[in-house]
């Protein structure tokens, strides 16, 4: 069985529409204390990576500006 960082390396992790993606990265980022992204443990670190592969793999993600500059 691979784990989840495995599968974010290799782009696997998907769960249909952008919609659907874009709202499992968020729950699962609410999940994950920001203190644990100092010294992340393995699970931590496949945590984040799948949230990344997640909304890497969107199609439709709009970047919206507020008042920054990119």
């Amino acid at each position: 069985m691979k784990t989840k960082f495995v599968q974010a390396m290799k782009g696997e992790i998907d769960y249909g529409s952008d919609y659907n993606n874009i709202n499992k990265a968020i729950l699962k980022a609410r999940e994950i204390p920001i203190i644990d992204l100092v010294d992340m443990s393995g699970k931590t670190m496949g945590e984040v990576a799948e949230i990344l592969a997640i909304l890497k793999n969107c199609n439709q993600i709009e970047l919206i500006y507020e008042g920054f500059e990119a």
